[in-house]
């Protein structure tokens, strides 16, 4: 039998540990679902959770309803008690909930079925592109769908793609009609910080994965995007006048450029 000694440190900062004090001792199933209600107010709970004093089922539930609370409450579950496929479960709903929790994803419970993995990184780069920071297998379509964003382009990792599909990630981050993220801008959708690091995004793209002449497709293309990617332009683009003359039917300011070079 489980005392309200026992339970103090658990419940403790809970406003629902007052009415359980007032019970004294707890059967196990007022046990389970004092647990329960608690989870739901505060997932970060589940660290205290001793999975041995629930059935298996039981603790499913606590795991589930903690997550959906806190998507960063997977940190906590115990693969042993619920199997690998339950627990594939519970990562999906946890980066539903915050995409962030995939830092917490243990992988080596996907090992038989990466198909489930890969739905997990889709879930979570589908809620925040830069998710895609804590992925280190990238796929090509993964980082398409990510550089909607074209600041996502920082976590692109050239070195697992060919130069071709690399040119083709960087061409489709400033492949975008600028006139939509000025009206986000407007609109205020997006805190004003997040349009500036989009707009000088043409500083991530690693241009020595890049062909010259992809690289230079893509320098123009981020000048359609946004004057403000200019300063992040390679110095030696500037010598090449057919460049130059591009640019400035893009960007006045790009006259600069054109002077200084």
């Amino acid at each position: 039998m489980t005392t309200k000694n026992n339970l103090k440190q658990f419940f403790e900062e809970s406003a629902t540990f007052i009415t359980c004090v007032k019970t004294g001792d707890f059967s196990q199933d007022n046990l389970y679902e004092i647990h329960l209600e608690i989870l739901k107010i505060d997932g970060k709970k589940l660290e205290m959770v001793t999975p041995e004093r629930f059935t298996a089922d039981q603790y499913f539930n606590l795991c589930s309803a903690a997550i959906d609370q806190n998507g960063l409450a997977i940190q906590w579950v115990d693969v042993s008690i619920i199997g690998a496929e339950f627990y594939q479960q519970l990562c999906r709903q946890a980066v539903k909930q915050n995409s962030i929790a995939l830092y917490y994803v243990k992988k080596e419970h996907f090992q038989n079925d990466q198909k489930k993995l890969r739905v997990i990184y889709n879930i979570a780069v589908s809620k925040n592109n830069d998710a895609l920071q804590l992925i280190h297998d990238q796929t090509f379509e993964l980082c398409l769908m990510a550089v909607k964003h074209p600041s996502t382009l920082q976590w692109v990792n050239p070195k697992l793609f060919s130069k071709e599909d690399y040119g083709k990630i960087c061409f489709t981050a400033f492949y975008q009609k600028r006139h939509l993220a000025v009206i986000e801008r407007i609109i205020g959708d997006f805190p004003e910080i997040k349009h500036i690091q989009n707009y000088q995004s043409l500083r991530f793209v690693n241009k020595e994965h890049l062909s010259p002449e992809k690289y230079k497709e893509t320098c123009l293309l981020a000048i359609q995007y946004s004057s403000e990617s200019l300063p992040f332009i390679d110095d030696a683009l500037w010598l090449d006048k057919d460049f130059c003359l591009e640019a400035l039917k893009f960007s006045k300011k790009a006259e600069n450029y054109v002077k200084n070079h």
